[in-house]
This record gives C-alpha cells, sequence and structure tokens, in this order.
C-alpha cells in the first residue's frame, strides 16, 4: 500500500518553478509547472476575447487549428511557466538577461519552436513537481 502523501506535488515548485537543463546543452531554464493558477488563469484570460469566433462546440479545435491556441500559450507561458534561466547567450558570447519580454521573443520566434514545445512539455511533467519525502515517511 502507499501512503496518499505520496501523490502530492510540490506547490512551491508548480509555482516558482524547477531547474532544468535544456537537451545537449548547459543551459538551465527554471520551469513552473502548467497547473500553477496565474498560468491558467493568464491562458483563460487570453482566450476569451477569442471564442466569440466560433460555436461554442468547436472553438478549441478551432483557435488550435488557427495557430491562436500556440500564441496564447507563449505568451502565458513566458509570463508564468519561464521563470528564469542561466547560461543563455547570445551569438556574441554575451549573457542574455531574463525578462518575460525576452522570453515570450525566443517561445514565439519560429526559429525557437523547439525550446517552446520543450518548455509546454517539461511544465506537463507531474513527477517533476513531486513532493519530495523524508526517508522516514517514505516507510508508510
Amino acid at each position: 500500500m502507499g501512503a496518499l502523501r505520496n501523490l502530492a506535488t510540490d506547490v512551491d515548485k508548480e509555482v516558482n518553478g524547477i531547474p532544468l537543463i535544456y537537451p545537449e546543452t548547459d543551459i538551465e531554464f527554471t520551469i513552473a509547472r502548467d497547473t500553477n493558477p496565474a498560468f491558467i488563469a493568464e491562458v483563460r484570460k487570453l482566450t476569451k476575447p477569442h471564442l466569440k469566433k466560433y460555436r461554442a462546440d468547436i472553438a478549441y479545435v478551432m483557435l488550435v487549428r488557427d495557430g491562436t491556441m500556440d500564441k496564447i500559450n507563449q505568451k502565458a507561458a513566458a509570463k508564468h511557466l519561464v521563470k528564469g534561466w542561466k547560461n543563455l547567450q547570445d551569438e556574441s558570447g554575451a549573457e542574455i538577461e531574463y525578462s518575460h519580454e525576452k522570453a515570450l521573443e525566443i517561445l514565439s520566434a519560429q526559429e525557437y519552436a523547439d525550446v517552446f514545445r520543450w518548455v509546454m512539455i517539461a511544465a506537463n511533467d507531474q513527477s517533476a513537481y513531486a513532493l519530495e519525502l523524508k526517508a522516514d515517511s517514505a516507510k508508510n
């Protein structure tokens, strides 16, 4: 049997993010979970004006199809999922300072589409945000 506590996630990690290394680089992003209330609220806020364009039963599908949901998720992710980075440099080797604006520039650029996809997948990984249990409670 497993303790209920084993199913818990760490709310602080979900909201403030965890450090993750982008594949095959030494670039570290701090990524919050996509279930954090600020991200969800931002997606809802940005989606609402677009819902009137389509019938309710097909609105979400149409927003995905026309690319609107990607744009909404990029804006919300830049603001509420990407919490920072380390070791990110421009072409001249200068450190790129973190900002929401710079995060949006990167996440919405076609040439960095894989970064956007990686952020969204990382932010959805439940196990990465699991509550770390002390050794004693793991025995229960």
